[in-house]
């Protein structure tokens, strides 16, 4: 039987809180902010965090993924110019770091104001590069793998509500659906 990690109760007062700290942080703004979800993980969490916020701000995604050394690479970039503007990237989860460390240096590059992290789960076991985490909804330091709420397995159960660790069985009956 799974684990509930987070459930759909818990999510929803995490997005509120991250919600209305980001509100604050980014009341001062010259440029409007530019939330960037970071796919496809980050989209149930970057949608329903976006309507927490009480500013006005855009909205872009990047997407990610890995060649064949696996190194990050990106397959779709921000769209939108950011010079001199704050960025900030919303993640499902960092656990290695590796994939955000990229993203940051990448985005470095074309010289926003600044960077900012928001992530609903910061999964410390697995840390191969520390990167900054400005906004966090949970820190787990355990070993464990999640699925649920945009945290899929090999693409399946992303769209479920709550944040949870699959039993041995669930996976081996998501293993026969493939």
């Amino acid at each position: 039987m799974k684990k509930v990690i987070l459930s759909s109760y818990n999510i929803d007062a995490i997005t509120r809180n991250l919600g209305y700290e980001l509100s604050e942080a980014l009341s001062n703004e010259e440029q409007l902010p530019l939330f960037v979800c970071v796919m496809r993980g980050a989209i149930c969490f970057m949608g329903d965090l976006v309507k927490c916020v009480d500013a006005d701000f855009l909205c872009d995604y990047v997407q990610l993924s890995r060649d064949q050394e696996g190194d990050p690479r990106i397959e779709k970039d921000i769209s939108f110019p950011i010079k001199n503007r704050t960025v900030v990237f919303v993640e499902d989860i960092v656990d290695t770091g590796s994939i955000l460390d990229y993203l940051i240096r990448h985005t470095l590059l074309k010289h926003p104001k600044r960077i900012l992290v928001c992530t609903l789960v910061n999964k410390t076991k697995n840390r191969k590069i520390e990167v900054p985490i400005d906004f966090c909804g949970i820190t787990i330091k355990d070993d464990i793998f999640l699925t649920g709420y945009g945290l899929s397995y090999k693409g399946m159960v992303r769209y479920s509500p709550e944040v949870y660790v699959p039993s041995e069985e669930e996976l081996e009956a998501y293993d026969k659906k493939l």
